[in-house]
């Protein structure tokens, strides 16, 4: 007969043999040389642009003077949420207590913060975005927003010109400018009449008489 105490003893053994062991978390691959980014995503899953995070503790919400991530909708608190990097670089979501509520995985927060890691969807209010985790090299380009050229403004001061660019205009030769002093009376005045003809300046000279 064998002895009942060693019988036990031998279950517990394969008992814990066969027990599953618990998976230690893996920590997140930010050791320098990856960027933290949350990506905004479109209702379609698209990406409509990014958002590296630079600091320890990100503050969400709609108010700028609460909140370092300012998202501009009205189902977002003043301050919804807050996105914190651990000295282990690990990444856990806050709710702020918003009223519209904080989702990871599409799981509204509760009080207690939940621990975000690469891919992970995270909502708040409507707004959506997808948290990822990229080197250096990888890290997608940033969306540039296009710019269209100006119009050319013509200067009010600046005198127009039908002219083409770099020509000037040529006059005739009986009225061609020859750099004669204007005021020289011996530079002839054109007359009519005795009368003196318009555009000339009729306090310099005396007109002439035929």
């Amino acid at each position: 007969m064998g002895h009942p105490a060693r019988a036990g003893t031998e279950k517990e053994a394969a008992d814990q043999a066969v027990a599953p062991q618990p998976v230690a978390p893996q920590p997140a691959p930010d050791d320098g040389r990856h960027v933290p980014v949350l990506e905004r995503l479109a209702p379609d899953g698209g990406v409509l642009g990014q958002t590296r995070l630079t600091l320890r503790d990100t503050l969400i919400g709609r108010d700028p003077e609460y909140a370092t991530l300012v998202i501009d909708d009205a189902t977002v608190a003043r301050l919804h949420a807050r996105l914190r990097q651990t000295d282990s670089n690990e990444f856990w979501l806050y709710d702020e207590g918003s009223e519209t509520g904080t989702f990871l995985n599409h799981d509204r927060l509760g009080l207690a913060p939940r621990r975000v890691q690469h891919g992970d969807h995270i909502q708040f209010g409507r707004i959506a975005y997808r948290f990822a985790l990229y080197l250096l090299e990888d890290l997608p380009p940033e969306p540039e927003a296009a710019v269209s050229p100006l119009p050319d403004v013509p200067d009010e001061n600046s005198p127009s010109t039908d002219e083409p660019d770099g020509e000037q205009p040529t006059l005739p030769p009986n009225e061609e400018k020859k750099g004669e002093d204007p005021h020289d009376t011996n530079t002839p005045r054109p007359t009519t009449r005795g009368r003196p003809v318009a555009g000339v300046d009729h306090h310099s000279t005396q007109p002439e008489r035929l």
